[in-house]
C-alpha cells in the first residue's frame, strides 16, 4: 500500500500569507519544505493573473523579510523568499517542518491557495502517517491518502 498522502491545513492557521494571497488572483506551488539545512520555503511558483504583481502585495506580510523574481516564464513566476524566522507564523510552520523531517517524511509536492496549503508527503510507515496526525499541531489538519501521484488535481490550469 502506497504511503503517499494529502496533508491539509487551513491557510488561516498558518497565515504566512494569509490575507494577502486573499487580495490577488494567484496561487503558489513549491516543491519542498526544505531540509534542516535549507531556509524555509526558500522558493515557490506563482500562477494566475496577478502572479507578477504578488511581490509587491506579499512585502508588507510581517514574516516576509525579503521577496525576488527569479524566473518568469509564460504562465509562472518564481520567487526567491526570505523569511523572519522569529515570527510566530514562521515558528509554527517550522515546527511543522521539524515533525515532519524527524517522522522521516518527504515533501514531494506543496500548493498554497487563499483557503488551504496542500502538502503531498510520503511517509515511510503507517505509524508515522498517524503520529503526523496527532502532533501536527494544526486543529484543522486533514490527512487523505493519495493513491496515485496525479498531480493534475492541484496543478493549476496556464493562465
Amino acid at each position: 500500500m502506497s504511503q503517499v498522502y494529502r496533508l491539509m491545513l487551513p491557510a488561516e492557521e498558518i497565515n504566512l500569507l494569509y490575507p494577502h494571497l486573499r487580495e490577488v488572483d494567484a496561487l503558489l506551488e513549491f516543491a519542498s519544505l526544505g531540509t534542516p539545512d535549507t531556509p524555509l520555503l526558500p522558493r515557490f511558483w506563482a500562477y494566475g493573473s496577478d502572479r507578477e504583481v504578488l511581490a509587491d502585495q506579499l512585502i508588507t506580510a510581517p514574516a516576509l523579510t525579503a521577496i525576488s523574481k527569479q524566473a518568469v516564464c509564460p504562465d509562472r513566476v518564481c520567487y526567491r523568499v526570505d523569511w523572519d524566522l522569529s515570527t510566530k507564523e514562521v515558528t509554527n510552520l517550522d515546527r511543522l517542518r521539524t515533525l515532519l523531517r524527524d517522522l522521516g517524511v518527504t515533501v514531494l509536492f506543496g500548493c498554497i491557495t487563499p483557503a488551504e496549503w496542500v502538502l503531498v508527503c510520503q511517509f515511510p510507515t503507517q505509524e508515522a502517517v498517524l503520529r503526523c496526525y496527532t502532533d501536527c499541531g494544526y486543529p484543522d489538519c486533514r490527512l487523505a491518502h493519495q493513491t496515485d501521484l496525479d498531480f493534475k488535481e492541484y496543478h493549476p490550469t496556464n493562465g
